[in-house]
């Protein structure tokens, strides 16, 4: 860090500065201090470990979207069911709950076989209508 200040400057903070500079400093002198701290090791060490800190950020994130797709796809294939009465694969609508008991909503049979639900907690179909 590049610190430009006066004599009111904090101790701390003119301690952790890589640089402490005057607030009148002459443009040939503001750019050799400059390029002093730009080519110093610490802040070569730091911007290292803030890019490995990146890194592992980022295969953490591709981790957790893969994760987050795997859960997704078993629940997609979960979904797809077959009508009961003729086979026809069924639209899934949506998951519901009522009275403790966990249902998927399917739309109406492509052949006209009627309205189903499957009752995810017994694990049978439930016709609607139809």
């Amino acid at each position: 860090m590049v610190l430009i200040g006066d004599d009111r400057v904090a101790s701390r903070t003119a301690r952790e500065a890589d640089l402490c500079l005057e607030e009148r400093v002459a443009p040939d002198i503001l750019l050799q201090n400059l390029w002093t701290v730009l080519r110093s090791r610490g802040l070569r060490e730091r911007a290292e470990s803030v890019r490995r800190g990146a890194e592992g950020l980022l295969e953490r994130s591709s981790r957790l979207i893969a994760r987050a797709d795997a859960i997704n796809a078993a629940a997609a294939d979960h979904r797809r069911r077959a009508c009961p009465a003729c086979g026809t694969a069924l639209e899934w609508i949506e998951r519901g709950r009522i009275d403790g008991l966990e249902y998927d909503y399917y739309h109406w049979c492509a052949r006209g076989c009627g309205l189903h639900c499957y009752n995810r907690t017994t694990a049978s179909w439930v016709k609607l209508a139809g």
